[in-house]
């Protein structure tokens, strides 16, 4: 998995602008871009080789919903994943599936779990893995040791980026959406206050936020094709 305390750093400024938005429940503008131009290409963010298990503690929240638990990944590159989701004490849980570009929920209860989910780009965000449709231009700046990059259409007035990305060396430590000029969703990686590393993804105006810590993680031989079954 990616290494995420060196972004913590990187997200000081951000933090507070969130903070202040969300006081407002008014997601943020998207700002222009750090640094200065640079023609560097992208790094290819991927999920580690092979197959990795990782087993994390999960909270979510929203204004009227606050939930926590267990939870697991099941990680086989380069573009496959299983999410299981506990609640704590035994209180239910469900599963999704990241295939590709698709994310699936099959059975009931995972359904009723998939609304509390990002969509496909942002939850691979979440794993390490930099998977956004493709847009006709990219602008990219260097600030420090981060590389930053707007990813969208042209307009008339520059580039609108549909996507804002964030790598440090070859980890992606942030991926936004962006629409009308606003920051609308956000995946960041970090640490949290008793040094574990973590991962957050907020739907910014909505206060909805779903926190991973990650426990452990540790690379496997392989994992039962039964886990990637669509079951009804």
């Amino acid at each position: 998995m990616a290494t995420w305390a060196m972004a913590t750093w990187a997200m000081a400024a951000w933090a507070i602008a969130v903070a202040i938005a969300a006081a407002g429940c008014v997601p943020p503008r998207a700002l222009p871009l750090g640094g200065v131009p640079t023609t560097r290409p992208l790094p290819h963010a991927t999920l580690p080789p092979g197959h990795t298990r990782m087993i994390f503690r999960w909270h979510y929240s929203d204004p009227e919903l606050d939930l926590a638990g267990d939870g697991r990944a099941r990680l086989a590159a380069p573009d496959s994943a299983k999410l299981d989701f506990v609640i704590g004490q035994g209180n239910g849980g469900g599963f999704a599936l990241l295939l590709g570009d698709t994310l699936l929920a099959p059975t009931a209860s995972s359904r009723a779990l998939h609304r509390y989910l990002p969509t496909a780009p942002l939850l691979w965000a979440a794993l390490g893995r930099f998977a956004v449709p493709p847009g006709r231009d990219t602008a990219r700046r260097q600030d420090g040791d981060t590389l930053r990059a707007d990813v969208g259409t042209a307009t008339g007035k520059g580039v609108r980026a549909a996507w804002r990305a964030a790598f440090v060396g070859s980890t992606l430590v942030s991926l936004e959406r962006v629409g009308g000029g606003r920051v609308r969703e956000i995946v960041t990686h970090g640490v949290d206050s008793a040094g574990a590393e973590s991962i957050q993804y907020q739907r910014l105006g909505s206060s909805r936020t779903l926190t991973l810590t990650k426990v452990q993680s540790e690379s496997v031989a392989s994992f039962p094709d039964s886990i990637w079954r669509r079951r009804r």
